[in-house]
């Protein structure tokens, strides 16, 4: 058990997914020049938005890429009780 629980430690978002990310988010922020806005002001905070959004989303993906080391991840506590409980020593 002790195993499987250091090999969830050490396991996080492959590399290729944040490549696919971030290509992604380049396309869609390109994508959103060819909107027709009226004004070039509109159009900068339309633009900003859709990078603030992507920019919150990479920071949370990045924050919960190890969900079991960091503060705001899962704690062991639930591993603990399923260890207890289900997996005792007989």
């Amino acid at each position: 058990m002790r195993s499987i629980i250091q090999q969830a430690l050490n396991n996080g978002l492959l590399d290729i997914l944040y490549q696919v990310l971030l290509l992604g988010a380049a396309l869609l922020i390109g994508a959103s020049w060819f909107l027709s806005l009226e004004s070039r002001a509109t159009h900068l905070a339309v633009t900003g938005v859709i990078a603030l959004s992507i920019g919150l989303f990479f920071f949370l993906i990045v924050a919960l890429d190890y969900p079991l080391r960091s503060s705001i991840g899962i704690s062991p506590r639930s591993f603990e009780v399923l260890q207890t409980t289900l997996i005792a020593p007989q």
